[in-house]
C-alpha cells in the first residue's frame, strides 16, 4: 500500500485550501486506498519560526524539527506539500528528495513566486515580482504593513524561495491552466528548466448532494427570507473583494445578499448596517440549503483566482455564478459550463439554473483517476 505524507498550513480563517484537504482530497485518498498521514502546522505564531525564516536559516526552523522528528523511521513513498509556504520550512522538500521520496507540492496561490501569494500588490494585480524581483513587496508595501512587508521582501530575496523549492519539488499540481502559466513563467524568468507540472481541476463535488430537498439553516434570518438572495461565500477581506459584495447591497435595496465566512473586513461591513445584507459568519451544514436557494453565487475577488472551489461546489447545485474576468475563476466557469455573467455585467438581474446533469460523476471519477495515475509512481 502507498504511503502518502501531507503538509498542510492551518490557516487562521479556514478557507478553500482547509476544504479541499478535508473534504476532497482526504476522502479520495481513502477511497482509492492510499494510506496517509497529515501533519498540520500552524501559522506563524513561534517568533523563532519568523525569525530563522527571515535569516534564511531554514533547517533550524521548529517546522522543519518537528517534521524531521514526525516522519523518523516512517516508510513514505510520496510526500505532498499542499500549499506550504510560507509556514513550513522551504528546506523540507530537499531533505525528503535527499531520502530518494517523491515530493509533490499542490498549487493553489502565487507564493511559490509573490510574497502575499495573490499576485496583488493592495490596491491593483501586480506581476512585478515574477519579472524585477521581491522589494516590490516592500517598495509598494503588498501586506498593508510595513513591517511585514519590509521582512518578506527579505525572506524571497534574490528569488530564494522559488529556486529552493522549484529544484527539489519533483512535480507540481495545478489547479488551473492559469495557474500552471504562472508556474512555467516563474521558471522561465529564473532561467530554470520548466518543472514538470500536470493539472487536476477541482471536482464538482457530490459531497452534500441528494434527491431530497435542504434542509433550512438554523440561522432565523435566512430561514424567513421570502425571496432569493445573491450569495458571497468565502474570506471577509478587500482582496477577495467583500466590500464590493456589501456595495452591491447598497445598490440594490430591492434584492437580498448574504455574506457566509469570516475574515478581518467582517466586523467593518457590519457596523455598515446594510438592511438588506445578513451576515453568517462560518457556515457548514448550511451550504446545500444556501446554494440551492440562491439566486447566484457573487465572486467579486479583486485577484486572479488560480481557481475557484465555491464555483465547483455550486455547480453541484446548478447555482448560477457572477465571476471577475480572467484567472482561473473564469476559466472554471468556462469548463464547468456554469451560468450567470462576469462581475462587469452584473446587474442584479435574473439567471437560469443550470442543470447538474452527470456532471458531478463525471468529474469526481475524473479527478479520482488522476489522483491515482500521480501516485501511481
Amino acid at each position: 500500500m502507498k504511503q502518502v505524507l501531507i503538509i498542510h498550513r492551518e490557516y487562521r480563517h479556514r478557507g478553500g485550501e482547509d476544504v479541499f484537504l478535508d473534504e476532497i482530497l482526504i476522502p479520495q485518498l481513502k477511497k482509492l486506498n492510499i494510506d496517509h498521514k497529515v501533519i498540520l502546522l500552524p501559522s506563524l505564531k513561534n517568533p523563532l519560526e519568523f525569525l530563522f525564516m527571515v535569516l534564511g536559516l531554514e533547517k533550524l526552523r521548529p517546522s522543519y524539527q518537528k517534521v524531521k522528528n514526525e516522519t523518523r523511521s516512517k516508510d513514505f513513498s510520496h510526500v505532498l506539500f499542499n500549499n506550504f509556504i510560507p509556514t513550513v520550512s522551504f528546506a523540507l522538500p530537499g531533505f525528503f528528495k535527499a531520502q530518494n521520496i517523491k515530493t509533490l507540492m499542490w498549487v493553489h496561490n502565487a507564493r511559490l513566486s509573490c510574497a502575499n501569494g495573490l499576485l496583488f500588490n493592495g490596491q491593483t494585480p501586480c506581476h512585478r515580482c515574477l519579472t524585477t524581483g521581491s522589494r516590490w513587496d516592500f517598495l509598494q508595501n503588498c501586506h498593508q504593513n510595513l513591517m511585514q512587508s519590509f521582512l518578506y521582501s527579505l525572506v524571497y530575496r534574490f528569488n530564494r524561495v522559488p529556486k529552493k523549492i522549484l529544484k527539489n519539488i519533483d512535480q507540481f499540481v495545478c489547479n488551473s491552466q492559469f495557474s500552471q502559466n504562472i508556474l512555467s513563467s516563474t521558471s522561465r524568468h529564473l532561467g530554470l528548466p520548466i518543472k514538470e507540472s500536470v493539472v487536476i481541476p477541482m471536482p464538482v463535488s457530490m459531497k452534500s448532494i441528494s434527491t431530497e430537498s435542504p434542509t433550512p439553516p438554523l440561522h432565523p434570518p435566512i430561514a424567513q427570507l421570502s425571496k432569493q438572495f445573491y450569495l458571497f461565500m468565502g474570506r471577509v477581506s478587500f482582496e477577495k473583494g467583500a466590500d464590493i459584495f456589501a456595495d452591491f447591497a447598497n445598490k440594490y435595496p430591492n434584492k437580498n445578499f448574504v455574506m457566509c465566512g469570516t475574515g478581518p473586513m467582517l466586523d467593518e461591513l457590519q457596523n455598515r448596517k446594510i438592511s438588506n445584507l445578513i451576515f453568517l459568519g462560518h457556515i457548514t451544514s448550511e451550504k446545500p440549503w444556501l446554494y440551492t436557494h440562491a439566486q447566484a453565487l457573487i465572486i467579486p475577488s479583486r485577484v486572479a483566482e488560480t481557481a475557484s472551489l465555491v464555483i465547483s461546489e455550486s455547480r453541484a447545485y446548478g447555482t448560477p455564478v457572477i465571476y471577475p474576468k480572467g484567472g482561473g475563476a473564469e476559466e472554471t466557469f468556462n469548463s464547468l459550463g456554469c451560468t450567470g455573467c462576469s462581475l462587469v455585467e452584473f446587474k442584479a438581474q435574473e439567471f437560469a439554473r443550470s442543470e447538474p446533469s452527470k456532471l458531478a460523476h463525471d468529474t469526481e471519477n475524473k479527478f479520482e483517476n488522476q489522483l491515482s495515475k500521480l501516485f501511481a509512481n
